[in-house]
């Protein structure tokens, strides 16, 4: 009888922490302001066409996710949002990608945005929280 009362509390407290992270939900929106607002800084390159857009929720996480097609060339488009990038505050990571692909990955604060070219020749931009603290 004691090890059910026991699960039964064990079920009870996940309940109630999860219907507080769900319906009261402050970091998670403050989080999902300050990624907007950040991607939506983000100036794009005469030309840039948005192919896709989304924004993505998961609790506290959140994460936008874009696809572009540009007239200019790839390296005018990397070197371009290198210069949009680093004058706005965010530094250059470096990070290892599978051969024949091309991409870039920048931070700033607890943010993300990994610059990538798609094998059909599209951009894809996509902004996420690097760490989460529940």
């Amino acid at each position: 009888m004691r090890k059910w009362i026991i699960i039964i509390m064990g079920f009870f407290v996940v309940f109630v922490v999860g219907g507080y992270l769900l319906l009261n939900n402050e970091e998670g929106k403050r989080r999902e302001i300050e990624i907007v607002q950040e991607y939506q800084d983000i100036k794009h390159p005469e030309g840039a066409r948005m192919l896709h857009y989304e924004l993505n929720r998961k609790i506290l996480i959140r994460w936008i996710h874009s696809r572009y097609s540009y007239s200019i060339n790839d390296s005018e488009v990397a070197k371009y949002y290198e210069n949009q990038l680093l004058s706005k505050g965010w530094h250059q990571i470096s990070y290892s990608l599978p051969p024949g692909k091309v991409g870039y990955l920048y931070a700033k604060d607890n943010l993300e945005l990994a610059l990538t070219l798609n094998k059909n020749g599209y951009w894809i931009i996509s902004m996420h929280y690097s760490d989460v603290d529940y």
